[in-house]
């Protein structure tokens, strides 16, 4: 009986979803206990994908569309197998180009890609996220719906305009969790597999390499990361010569490139003309983050070493926060700060459905508004590439949907 209701439940949310995938998408949160849920979180993602408001191709998403539209129209061919991994191609990435390599062969409608896109980045957003919701024993709290948002918002569904990185964080996270919540050594091999859609995770790998070498060194790990607090440049040049070094030549190019002063002047340049707040939200969640896991360490340290699962995931965090901070003024590779917030977020989340105290729950108290700041802006900034029809539109309405208005221009 049980089960003939939760399927009955499960075709009135998809019909739901049919109709107003945006109304489903809340609803899935509301009876986020229900085995339909995180589905929908999951279609809603794909929907986004295809409704996905692309004014400019100055963005990574106006890059992806352009190319695609070159390759499908024009009739463009890449030979992947030879073309991916050679040492002057721009395919240093397995996942993309197979991506549009298949879609081009049966329409040029780059909104199919985005949808694929939208199912990938999908997939392992609403895995993540239920993997925090499914260990909720009581009902959320404030301070944990906080939590959950900030989570849900680190790598948002509108990060699907830089997919391959974005993409490979989600994957690489989820692989993390999968390792460290439920033991599986299975998610190890799903966290590595974030290389093949974007090679910058040969990072992450090394931090893998390393924590399974050492294991649970809480300690070590804790003063590595308040040491790297403190560490506020490196040399560029030498940081490329050490990584064109031990990184296979097919990666050299890219390397040169993240790797250079002109690169850095150009991004530093690219955030003179920001709001305050732009620049303000990130500093508002990572010092935010650096306050959680000081007290978590100095108050829990001693209760984590009977939560095997959890002190590896604190360990891990600690270390990959730490390395994170030490190499954020490489450029491009402060992204990593976004993985390491979205596991450390993780870690605080849960640790909170354990044990908290009423320290915590002041420093937590305390941080809100930075957290809240955060989560405006980072919101405020999907607005420009989420349209009215994502919001209000079904799968129909999208078909006929040429040309959309991003919800940012309603607000303006």
């Amino acid at each position: 009986m049980q089960y003939t209701k939760q399927t009955e439940n499960s075709i009135y949310a998809m019909l739901l979803f049919l109709v107003w995938p945006f109304f489903s998408m809340l609803l899935a949160f509301y009876k986020y206990r229900e085995s339909w849920a995180k589905n929908i979180l999951w279609m809603f993602v794909a929907f986004y994908g295809y409704t996905m408001v692309i004014e400019s191709s100055e963005v990574d998403a106006g890059r992806y569309r352009d190319q695609f539209i070159e390759m499908a129209t024009t009739g463009t061919t890449t030979n992947i197998v030879t073309d991916l991994y050679a040492k002057d191609s721009d395919h240093v990435d397995l996942l993309n180009p197979i991506l549009v390599k298949v879609v081009s062969l049966f329409t040029d409608n780059y909104k199919i890609l985005f949808l694929t896109y939208g199912l990938i980045f999908g997939f392992f957003l609403s895995r993540n996220f239920w993997l925090l919701l499914d260990r909720t024993e009581n009902a959320v709290t404030i301070i944990g719906l906080l939590l959950l948002i900030v989570f849900f918002v680190i790598n948002p569904i509108w990060n699907i305009n830089g997919f391959r990185f974005y993409a490979g964080s989600q994957i690489f996270v989820y692989g993390a969790l999968i390792y460290f919540l439920k033991g599986k050594k299975s998610g190890v091999y799903i966290a590595l597999s974030a290389i093949l859609v974007h090679f910058s995770f040969m990072i992450p790998m090394a931090i893998f390499f390393i924590y399974r070498v050492l294991g649970n060194r809480l300690t070590l790990y804790f003063y590595i990361f308040i040491a790297s607090l403190f560490i506020s440049e490196l040399n560029l040049e030498s940081v490329r010569d050490n990584l064109l070094v031990i990184s296979p030549v097919v990666f050299e190019q890219r390397i040169e490139g993240y790797t250079n002063e002109e690169y850095r002047e150009r991004l530093e340049a690219s955030y003179e003309g920001a709001n305050w707040y732009v620049l303000l939200r990130t500093k508002a969640l990572k010092y935010s983050i650096y306050i959680f896991l000081i007290v978590l360490y100095w108050r829990f340290r001693n209760f984590f070493k009977n939560k095997k699962l959890l002190y590896g995931l604190f360990s891990f965090v600690l270390l990959f926060y730490g390395i994170a901070n030490i190499i954020s003024s490489i450029p491009s590779a402060g992204r990593f700060i976004t993985v390491a917030s979205g596991l450390a977020i993780a870690l605080l989340y849960l640790s909170l459905q354990l044990k908290h105290d009423e320290t915590t729950n002041i420093i937590i108290k305390a941080t809100m508004p930075a957290l809240l700041l955060y989560v405006i802006v980072v919101i405020r900034i999907g607005f420009d590439t989420m349209g009215v029809t994502t919001i209000l539109g079904n799968p129909l309405i999208a078909l006929f949907m040429d040309e959309d208005i991003p919800l940012i221009n309603l607000i303006k």
